[in-house]
C-alpha cells in the first residue's frame, strides 16, 4: 500500500499537522481465499465493514483501501487505539463462513507528515506500515511515539507490553514497539518478524534455570532473559532456543515484562492448513498448573513446557546494602572471566558460578548443547 490515497476514496479534511497512521490486514488471506474459493468475497466484505464501522466510531478517515488492507488517519492517537481494540473485539465475535478465524495485524505510529491533495507523504508513513507488517494476526502493534501519547489514557480492559527496540526495514532508526494487550483476546504470539531484535540495555529481568531436560548434561545450566519479551521454542528464531530434538513446540512460550512483573503464557499460532488457532501440542505448567491464560512468575516458581523440559524461574538478583548500593553498581569482575554471548564487564553475583551461566546473546541466538557449545547459531530470521 501507497502511502498516496486512493482514488477510490478521496478525503478532502485528511487530519494536519500531527497525526496517528494505522495500517491492517489478514494474515493468512491467500490461505483463506484457496480455502473458501466464493465464499471468501463475503468473508472480505465482513471484515471492511467491521473495521469501518470501528473507524468511523473513532472519527478515523480512511486514506487507502487495497484488497484486505486498510490505511486510515485519526487526529489523535487515543482515538486510533480504540478504534484498533473496538475492531479486534468485533472480528473476534463474528461467525465467519465455515468456521475459519481471521486474523488481522494493525500497527500505529504517530508522527507529522506532509499532507496533499493526493494523501500523506513521510517516513512517518512508511513506519507505520513497517511496524504493521512484523506484526501477527490478531496483534496491535504501537511505536514508541504513540505509546506515549496513550500510555495514560488507553480504553477499558487494555493494557501495554512492550516487545522491546526492533530494527525494520529500510528504517534508520531502531523502534521500540509495544503491544496492546486486549483483555479477553490472545495476548501471546510468535516473535515479530522484524531484521533484529536488540538488546535491552543494563537491565536484568530475572533467570531460567534448568531442572530436568531429556539430556543431563545441561541440567542445572542457568540462562539469563534479557529481553522485555522472551520467547521459548525449539526454532531458532526464539530468543531462547532449545536443541531441535527437544520436546517442545517450535514456538512454545513467551515470558513478558508487564508493569514491573513477569508473566508466562503459550504462543497460540495459527494452523497452516486450517487457519485454526493452535497451542503447544503437549502443554505449560507453573507448578503443575496448565497455562491457559498469561500467568503472573514468581521466583522459585517450576515451569514445564511440553512432557519433559523443566526450569525454574529466578526473579530478579537486587543486592543492597546500608549505604544504597546495589548489584549494577558493584565492581566488575577482575579475573578476565566473561560469560559467554554478552559483551562488557560483569558484575560479581554471589554464589553464582560463571561457569552455569549461558546468556542469550540478541545478535547470535545459540541452541543448548550437552557440552555447553553452540550446535546451532545465526541471526535471527527476517
Amino acid at each position: 500500500m501507497t502511502a498516496q490515497s486512493s482514488s477510490q476514496n478521496p478525503f478532502p479534511d485528511l487530519p494536519e499537522g500531527t497525526v496517528t497512521f494505522l495500517f491492517t490486514d489478514i494474515e493468512g488471506s491467500t490461505r483463506l481465499l484457496y480455502r473458501l474459493r466464493e465464499s471468501y468475497a463475503t468473508l472480505l466484505a465482513d471484515q471492511r465493514r467491521i473495521l469501518r464501522e470501528a473507524f468511523a466510531d473513532w472519527k478515523g478517515r480512511e486514506v487507502d483501501t487495497q484488497g484486505d488492507a486498510f490505511f486510515v488517519a485519526f487526529s489523535r492517537a487515543t482515538l486510533a487505539v480504540s478504534a484498533a481494540a473496538q475492531a479486534q473485539r468485533k472480528l473476534a465475535e463474528h461467525a465467519w463462513p465455515e468456521q475459519v478465524t481471521v486474523r488481522v495485524r494493525v500497527g500505529i505510529h504517530t508522527g507529522e507528515p506532509w499532507c496533499g491533495e493526493d494523501g500523506y507523504v513521510g517516513m512517518d508513513v512508511h513506519r507505520a506500515a513497517r511496524i504493521a507488517h512484523v506484526g501477527h494476526g490478531g496483534q496491535v502493534l504501537l511505536s514508541e511515539t504513540t505509546t506515549a501519547l496513550v500510555r495514560d489514557e488507553l480504553p477499558s480492559g487494555v493494557s501495554l507490553c512492550d516487545l522491546g527496540r526492533h530494527r525494520l526495514k529500510d528504517i534508520r532508526c531502531p523502534e521500540r514497539i509495544c503491544q496492546l494487550v486486549i483483555e479477553g483476546l490472545p495476548a501471546e504470539f510468535p516473535p515479530l518478524t522484524s531484521l533484529e531484535a536488540l538488546p535491552s540495555e543494563g537491565t536484568r529481568l530475572g533467570a531460567l534455570v534448568l531442572l530436568q531436560s531429556d539430556d543431563p548434561a545441561i541440567l542445572h545450566r542457568r540462562i539469563e532473559i534479557v529481553n522485555p519479551i522472551t520467547h521459548l521454542g525449539r526454532k531458532t528464531d526464539n530468543d531462547i532456543p532449545f536443541a531441535k530434538d527437544s520436546p517442545v513446540s517450535r514456538h512454545h512460550a513467551v515470558i513478558n515484562a508487564r508493569d514491573g512483573q513477569m508473566f508466562l503464557g503459550e504462543v497460540v499460532v495459527a494452523d497452516e492448513r486450517t487457519g485454526q488457532p493452535t497451542r503447544p501440542a503437549y502443554g505449560t505448567f507453573v507448578n503443575g498448573l496448565q497455562v491457559r491464560e498469561p500467568v503472573m512468575l514468581q521466583d522459585g516458581d517450576e515451569i514445564t513446557l511440553g512432557k519433559r523440559l523443566c526450569l525454574r524461574f529466578e526473579a530478579p538478583l537486587i543486592v543492597q546494602d546500608v549505604e544504597g548500593t546495589t548489584v549494577d553498581q558493584l565492581a566488575p569482575c577482575t579475573d578476565d572471566k566473561t560469560i559467554p554471548g554478552v559483551a562488557g564487564p560483569k558484575a560479581e553475583l554471589p554464589n553464582i558460578d560463571d561457569k552455569t551461566v549461558i546468556a542469550i546473546a540478541s545478535e547470535k541466538k545459540k541452541v543448548l548443547s550437552g557440552d555447553g557449545k553452540t550446535v546451532a547459531s545465526g541471526p535471527k530470521s527476517e
